[in-house]
């Protein structure tokens, strides 16, 4: 969990959501490695076949026209109200069964943010500092 939490920090740091069109929805860009799924048991990769990507390729899109979205290539959609991360494998793999995907984390600060920028950004700085420094402390110990 502390892993995605500082994920999402990250994401909103960096600038990787923007706001779309529609109310409650972002957009988080992605990273390079998307098409690499990862179990949740043992963090290894799946072995996935192309015919899996495709026909989960076919299922976002058909998503994208049931919600009314505008699909944006390289970015992922994700609604900040329900937890649907649309076109996230983290989303589809672990549902609703745990928290929600860091990508709508990130576009949860972001829309924070729309209120009051700059505390958001400070305290977010601050909560990623707090989180190094006591991961620092844990290896200088050992």
């Amino acid at each position: 969990m502390l892993r995605r939490l500082n994920f999402r920090r990250l994401y909103f740091l960096l600038g990787m959501v923007e706001k779309s069109d529609y109310p409650n929805y972002f957009y988080v860009k992605k990273n390079k490695n998307v098409d690499i799924i990862y179990s949740p048991y043992d963090n290894q990769p799946l072995n996935t076949e192309n015919t899996i990507m495709q026909n989960l390729d076919l299922l976002f899109k058909q998503t994208f026209k049931n919600h009314n979205i505008q699909e944006k290539d390289g970015y992922y959609i994700t609604n900040i109200i329900t937890g649907e991360c649309l076109n996230c494998f983290d989303f589809i793999w672990n549902g609703s069964f745990r928290d929600v995907c860091k990508h709508c984390h990130s576009a949860r600060i972001f829309a924070k943010s729309l209120e009051n920028y700059d505390n958001v950004v400070d305290e977010t700085k601050k909560e990623l500092v707090i989180y190094f420094k006591n991961k620092q402390r844990i290896y200088l110990q050992d």
